[in-house]
């Protein structure tokens, strides 16, 4: 997560210096060390939460459950999951009473899945933390202190400078190419070195580079895409068109988990000093096998003010038993899958991932701008695309047949032409607007 310049000042600087340095610290502990660490960290956040919390006081008492029972992760599972409609409907009961009415800011989701979710934060100390794990994935990333960098996020203004004119913010909302032409010729006499962008905006960036030739951006030694899946067929395309190392970090505005590639691997180190994170079934129970899929369940080890346990993210990772190379001994997650609202259903109910689908479309034709699909009803799928004027009958006619090869009759797939496909409110890109409410199946 990105911490916006708007709240730099207002950060809490004991708890930035803090929080960097027990990161650096801690970096290399061993697997024991990590577990007493995190079931002493749990034992002190379930005694507050039982003591402060209106909402887990009760929780507790009536599952009789008791902070001083639950003195293992494994116990952990005992404690019912916290969903986004818990928190609607129990908003001012999950915050803590220990805390002044002036320690609250107001705080919520960007809404990407069509219901931004409303949560307290606590003012300065928030963000304070946010910008400590931030320094610490510019260390992991190659970003230096005096990189001119460029950040493509979802803003008003389509150009901003900060960092005395050392950063770049450029506004998703106008990755267009109506816009690429003075977007380029910017970036291009800012001379930047490091970027960070939305996985989305990147990709239609690059893809315009290899389309104009005569157009290159030379001198980029790291880019890090955020708050999007990034999918294996974007990555290729930004590593090839930019030459260089393409890390994904992962993360939610709810701060329950956090993860961020090293240089040695595309796994997610999922930071224990963070949270705990469980990746669990549909009933529950934690995943164990290799590359089995699970739904990625967090507690926040860092908010009091307004306690996240085991917060359902509505994000799926893949599980690994795996160890990286780095000697970081972090929990692993192979890769981030999506979200439940990335799936969709078949005739007959059942869901698919349309990772691989996405990927489909990128290489059946070069000739389609941007595409959307779009899902209300079992058994169809729409897909609305902005074909550049190179767009034939052919092209739509590979797609079918490619998305017939992998999807049989399972499903009827129309495809429309478009002039326009909208962002979200953060400038944020959705690949799916998925109507239907998608369980994970795993």
């Amino acid at each position: 997560m990105m911490v916006s310049s708007r709240f730099q000042a207002a950060i809490h600087v004991p708890t930035y210096l803090k929080t960097y340095l027990f990161l650096k610290r801690s970096q290399w502990w061993n697997k024991d060390r990590w577990d007493h660490y995190q079931s002493q960290q749990l034992k002190k956040l379930l005694h507050h939460c039982y003591t402060n919390v209106p909402y887990y006081k009760k929780l507790f008492d009536e599952h009789k459950l008791h902070p001083s029972k639950i003195t293992t992760l494994q116990d952990l599972q005992t404690i019912p999951l916290l969903t986004k409609e818990i928190i609607r409907q129990n908003r001012d009961r999950l915050k803590a009473s220990n805390y002044p009415a002036h320690a609250f800011e107001s705080f919520s989701t960007g809404g990407s899945t069509g219901q931004p979710l409303q949560f307290f934060i606590e003012k300065g100390v928030y963000f304070a933390t946010m910008r400590a794990y931030g320094t610490i994935q510019n260390e992991w990333t190659n970003h230096r202190f005096f990189d001119k960098s460029l950040i493509i996020i979802g803003q008003k203004d389509l150009f901003k400078y900060a960092r005395c004119g050392r950063t770049l913010t450029v506004s998703s909302f106008n990755i267009t190419k109506e816009d690429f032409p003075r977007i380029i010729q910017k970036i291009k006499a800012f001379q930047l070195t490091y970027l960070l962008s939305y996985p989305s905006s990147l990709a239609k960036l690059a893809s315009y580079l290899k389309n104009n030739t005569h157009t290159d951006i030379p001198h980029v030694h790291s880019i890090i895409c955020i708050a999007e899946t990034l999918y294996p067929w974007q990555r290729t395309l930004i590593e090839e068109t930019f030459h260089c190392r393409v890390y994904e970090q992962y993360c939610q505005r709810e701060s329950v988990a956090f993860g961020l590639h090293c240089s040695h691997t595309n796994m997610f180190h999922m930071f224990p000093q963070f949270g705990i994170v469980e990746l669990l079934r549909k009933d529950g129970t934690p995943v164990t096998k290799e590359d089995e899929i699970g739904e990625i369940v967090g507690t926040s080890l860092h908010n009091y003010i307004f306690p996240f346990i085991r917060y359902k993210t509505g994000d799926l990772g893949v599980y690994t038993t795996q160890h990286c190379p780095c000697r970081r001994q972090y929990p692993l997650i192979k890769r981030i899958q999506g979200r439940t609202q990335e799936f969709v259903l078949s005739k007959t109910n059942q869901p698919f991932a349309l990772t691989g689908i996405y990927d489909l479309v990128a290489k059946s034709t070069p000739h389609i701008q941007d595409c959307q699909f779009y899902q209300d009803t079992p058994g169809t799928l729409l897909l609305n695309i902005i074909p550049t004027p190179q767009y034939t009958e052919q092209d739509t006619q590979k797609i079918q047949q490619n998305f017939k090869k992998i999807m049989g009759n399972r499903l009827n797939l129309t495809i429309h032409h478009v002039d326009h496909i909208p962002l979200t409110s953060s400038g944020k890109y959705q690949f799916l607007i998925q109507k239907i409410p998608i369980e994970f199946t795993g």
